[in-house]
Order: structure tokens, then C-alpha cells, then sequence
């Protein structure tokens, strides 16, 4: 219990910005999160699972912007197949909604 207090007065009350530029992502996950909820609730199963990856690629994007990470060529070239996959499923199933 003791060692709980000391590390919050040592990383978030001594350092408050630092605690800022980490809350901004959690913030961010936990409404994806909770869209992600609200989605499984509106949409089949195997359509779920495909967009769910989709949470990848935001993942991605968001780390090169504000951790300025770097990719490969073959990691980028897997995001984007990832982006078109899903993209491909998510159109299909709204053309289907139409024909309905």
C-alpha cells in the first residue's frame, strides 16, 4: 500500500504534464473502447471482428504522430492490406444493408 501512494506522488502529482500526455491516449482507447460496444451491439459477428481491426491501424497512426515511432516498408504495407481488407468488408455489408 505504501509503495502505491509513493509511486502516485512520484509520477503524477510531482510530474503532472508527463500525467497529461499519457491520459490523453487511455482517454482515447477508452471511447474507442466503448464505441467498440456499442458497434458489437449493431453488427454481425465476422463484420465486428474485421472493423475491430481497424483499431490497429489507429493504433499505428496515432504512435507515428505523437510518439514519433517509425515503421518499415512492410509494416506499412501491412496497414494499409489491413485498411483495404477492412474497408472491403465494411462496404460489402453496407451494399447487402441496400439489396435488404
Amino acid at each position: 500500500n505504501g509503495q502505491l501512494v509513493q509511486s502516485i506522488q512520484q509520477n503524477i502529482i510531482q510530474k503532472p504534464y508527463d500525467a497529461l500526455k499519457i491520459m490523453v491516449p487511455a482517454l482515447l482507447y477508452l471511447v474507442q473502447n466503448s464505441l467498440l460496444y456499442v458497434a458489437l451491439s449493431n453488427l454481425t459477428a465476422p463484420v465486428f471482428q474485421v472493423t475491430y481491426q481497424g483499431k490497429l491501424v489507429t493504433t499505428a497512426i496515432v504512435s507515428v504522430i505523437m510518439l514519433n515511432r517509425k515503421y518499415s516498408f512492410q509494416q506499412w504495407v501491412c496497414l494499409v492490406i489491413l485498411s483495404i481488407g477492412v474497408a472491403i468488408v465494411v462496404l460489402g455489408e453496407t451494399g447487402n444493408d441496400n439489396k435488404t
